[in-house]
């Protein structure tokens, strides 16, 4: 049978990691069983790189054996497969480490085969030398040896060895020497200068460079500076912050974020350790165990000293003491519970590796001035779309969030996400912009130059552009130029802006040319609902999706997770077509953190408010019909009740006759006396005045 009809009789559509290693395996006994030799091998491989990189590593690790003895076994293929056989041996010797049942001699004569087989397969020794400083360095401390050398001796027959098939990545050997550099104490001035290409994105993999990122910032941490130790877990975090499952290695660099967090960003910590103590049942990897549980500890310890008492998080105990129904857990109690599980594998280790290297670890405090750090007001290196859902917490964004370098007003106060482009919308007609260099930059992303994306971010970071004066020209542009500019090329570029950007005007840029087209993949639609919850690009999510069919729906989906400006265009837009939405409009349309009087003459319109008053107010739109009309009377920044004038005395009549047939709550009551000191007209002040109400001034005499 040929590989691919194994993967499809037992394997196609497992999902990655443990579930997909299981079905490889049971392919790999049937093709053992056919004595299918080739199949066998590519399984062998396929079985190894699954659980390497996908999962624990230690079935790949009890497997090995029977996959070197099977390549004995076979000195026919052993110059077709000695590649896949090698490659399987570096992995196993990088990862056997992790598992303290594993005996120290064992692991040294591992790595003597291993030895002998790159001689015997003309390898050199650069990556046998780089597992031996490796495994000193994270395990037994930076002065101790094995296999007969130091650390720094194996680093140095490591250098003199040429790169080879075996070498890693130049990213991932370069992280490799930031690593050890950390390790041994090097200056933090030599250590950012070997990182330079990782910083500056010159070098990259699948690893790289948020590993690299990660030490880097543990180094900061562990010597007094949080400011870059933030920024770089910052820049690690954004890369690793995806759902890659039960991923040894990216859960220890999740753990580090998390202990950096736990000074800078509590908030992300706390969201860090939910991700991270969902996959510990299902984790075998006792270093990866040990990080996890470190971190939850160390997390634990800094939000005591906060003066935090009590957390409610959903752990995966049920068969142990500290379980708990409703999810509260005593801080106290539960940094206690994660020490003792951080420090019986501590123990373990370190009786293995005769060291105190893990005992040390998880004692090691930090001395970090934490107590007036404030975020980087510089705008993040990477996708806002990504800043944004870094942040998200079920669904929505916490209190009070705006993104980093706000544009600033007359006199330097910095605007609320969303409101420079909400006061053009409502305040000002301003100008059509004019496109510039912009019309350059769309003309060679239609051509489908690469670098089109780079040039937009720099146009917008140069020049006071606003996307809110730009986008009329920038459709009329795009319209008049159909036959000159290639649609696939437009939508990838406005695809790119949208998901990839740092810039905002960038992002919205994006947007807007995307409101031109109307075949949106889910994911896409995803991502701008995504952005859409962020107040500064609700406006152009919202036009983004014009042509769609279910934009109403999309805007409904907007309108409820934005809290400010989002949420006053949205309800703008926002078509009543259900019960549903019209309820929502008429109980929550108006609350945004801006002012409710934006929305006060659509919310009173759209949830038929005026029906309702006609009907006769019911207990439970009574203070919701109440909020509406009171806001209609109050100055504002819209014309309000004169929307209606035609029907005002009307509607003020049926609104008090409401009021004075029931018992008043102290919210209610306060609306009126809002009436009383606002609204010019006898009458109906008068009938407040019957009701025995005061004005607000007087009242709180």
């Amino acid at each position: 049978m040929y590989i691919e009809e194994y993967e499809e009789q037992f394997y196609e559509g497992l999902e990655r990691g443990e579930s997909r290693a299981r079905g490889i395996k049971k392919a790999l006994d049937y093709a053992l069983e056919q004595q299918d030799v080739d199949a066998v091998f590519q399984l062998y491989q396929e079985f190894m790189n699954e659980d390497v990189m996908h999962s624990n590593s230690y079935q790949a690790i009890v497997l090995f054996p029977e996959y070197v003895a099977y390549f004995e076994e076979h000195p026919e293929k052993q110059d077709e497969y000695q590649h896949d056989v090698m490659w399987t041996y570096k992995w196993i010797i990088g990862n056997i480490i992790d598992f303290y049942q594993i005996p120290l001699s064992q692991i040294e004569s591992i790595y003597q085969q291993y030895q002998e087989f790159c001689k015997r397969f003309h390898y050199n020794l650069r990556t046998y030398y780089d597992g031996i400083c490796g495994f000193i360095l994270s395990h037994l401390g930076k002065d101790a040896s094995f296999c007969g050398l130091t650390a720094k001796q194996a680093h140095d027959e490591m250098m003199k060895c040429k790169r080879d098939e075996l070498s890693d990545c130049v990213a991932c050997e370069t992280a490799q020497e930031v690593c050890y550099l950390i390790d041994m104490d090097a200056d933090i001035e030599k250590v950012i200068q070997t990182a330079r290409p990782l910083i500056e994105g010159q070098m990259t993999c699948a690893e790289q460079p948020h590993c690299a990122f990660t030490n880097i910032a543990e180094y900061y941490l562990e010597h007094g500076d949080l400011v870059n130790a933030d920024k770089f877990a910052n820049k690690a975090y954004h890369l690793i912050n995806r759902d890659y499952a039960n991923q040894s290695n990216l859960n220890v660099k999740k753990a580090v974020c998390m202990t950096i967090y736990a000074h800078s960003d509590s908030n992300k910590a706390y969201k860090i350790m939910k991700n991270l103590v969902r996959f510990i049942p299902e984790n075998s990897n006792y270093n990866d165990l040990f990080e996890i549980y470190r971190g939850c500890y160390y997390f634990m310890a800094q939000l005591e000293k906060k003066g935090a008492h009590q957390i409610r998080i959903r752990l995966p105990y049920r068969d142990e003491e500290i379980a708990s129904e409703d999810g509260f857990y005593d801080i106290p109690v539960l940094k206690e519970f994660f020490y003792k599980k951080a420090e019986a594998i501590a123990e373990k280790f370190d009786e293995r590796n005769g060291s105190d290297e893990f005992t040390d670890r998880l004692n090691k405090q930090n001395d970090v001035d934490d107590s007036d750090f404030t975020q980087s007001e510089e705008m993040p290196d990477y996708p806002l779309l990504d800043y944004i859902r870094e942040n998200l917490d079920d669904g929505v964004l916490p209190e009070g969030f705006r993104l980093p370098c706000p544009m600033l007003d007359e006199d330097g106060e910095a605007y609320a996400d969303g409101a420079y482009d909400g006061i053009i919308l409502y305040h000002r007609n301003a100008d059509k912009a004019e496109l510039g260099k912009l019309e350059t930059i769309l003309r060679n992303a239609a051509a489908g130059s690469d670098a089109a994306h780079y040039k937009t971010e720099q146009y917008f970071e140069k020049s006071d552009a606003r996307m809110i004066t730009l986008i009329d020209n920038v459709h009329d542009f795009i319209l008049s130029h159909q036959e000159e500019l290639d649609p696939n090329n437009m939508f990838r570029y406005a695809v790119r802006l949208t998901v990839d950007s740092n810039q905002k005007e960038a992002v919205k840029l994006g947007l807007s040319i995307l409101s031109l087209f109307g075949d949106f993949s889910d994911k896409l639609i995803e991502a701008i609902l995504d952005l859409a919850v962020c107040n500064e690009f609700t406006l152009f999510c919202m036009w983004a999706f014009d042509t769609l069919e279910n934009k109403n729906d999309l805007v409904f989906q907007m309108a409820q997770r934005a809290d400010g400006w989002g949420r006053i265009v949205t309800v703008d837009e926002l078509e009543p077509e259900t019960d549903e939405i019209r309820q929502w409009i008429l109980h929550e349309g108006m609350r945004n953190t801006i002012y409710p009087g934006y929305s006060a003459i659509a919310c009173f319109q759209k949830a038929g408010v005026m029906e309702l008053l006609e009907n006769g107010l019911t207990d439970e739109n009574f203070a919701a019909v109440e909020y509406i009309i009171t806001f209609l009377l109050l100055d504002g920044p819209t014309i309000g009740i004169k929307a209606f004038a035609d029907q005002e005395d009307r509607i003020l009549d049926l609104f008090m006759s409401a009021a004075e047939q029931r018992e008043l709550t102290d919210f209610e009551t306060r609306g009126l006396q809002l009436i009383l000191d606002n609204y010019d007209n006898a009458s109906v002040c008068d009938r407040i005045r019957a009701l025995g109400i005061e004005p607000l001034e007087t009242s709180d005499e």
